[in-house]
């Protein structure tokens, strides 16, 4: 990638981690916005497209053909760093997905049924739900899906940052040049 387009997709990797966390603190706060606005679910979209172009670009920087080195990039403290945020966000997405996984059951989910919110199996209501409730279970829903990509925008603008900051180091010392 040249200094340009890593700059433009870097900065578009800042505005989809910003987008993520809007949605993800939002399900803490059971506001059911992907919901709402459906369209907000093609930020979770561009997200899995630009991790696409982050891992085959560093396939083919480093010429690996199996697990893609992340982060290589970066000098060798701060790719510690990275490595260790990228492990700590992996790890609350870990979490926050097994709790919302465990203390439900996989079957039943809050839906609306002729305008109703009411939990559902298989499209059979078990119980009827007050609108607050509803948007409580729907936000504990989506929020272990956003914790998730979290995990995935986090990772793509800590790879992104790594070749923005050596891009520029190559710039400063006149050497551009493809990464």
């Amino acid at each position: 990638m040249g200094r340009a387009l890593t700059w433009v997709l870097f900065l578009f990797a800042i505005f989809l981690l910003l987008s993520g966390l809007y949605i993800h603190v939002a399900t803490y706060l059971d506001l059911p916005l992907m919901e709402r606005w459906p369209i907000l679910w093609g930020v979770y979209f561009l997200a899995f497209v630009l991790f696409g172009i982050v891992i085959s670009d560093a396939r083919y920087r480093t010429g690996v053909n199996g697990k893609t080195p992340l982060f290589t990039a970066f000098e060798p403290r701060f790719r510690f760093l990275a490595e260790g945020t990228a492990a700590i966000v992996l790890i609350y997405a870990l979490l926050v997905f097994g709790a919302d996984w465990f203390l439900r059951s996989a079957s039943e989910s809050p839906s609306r049924i002729e305008g109703k919110p009411v939990i559902s199996n298989h499209g059979k209501i078990v119980r009827e739900l007050d609108e607050k409730e509803y948007a409580h279970l729907k936000a504990v829903e989506m929020r272990g899906m956003s914790a998730i990509f979290l995990v995935f925008v986090t990772w793509d603008a800590l790879e992104l940052l790594s070749l923005v900051l050596r891009e520029e180091q190559k710039h400063r010392q006149g050497t551009p040049g493809r990464s």
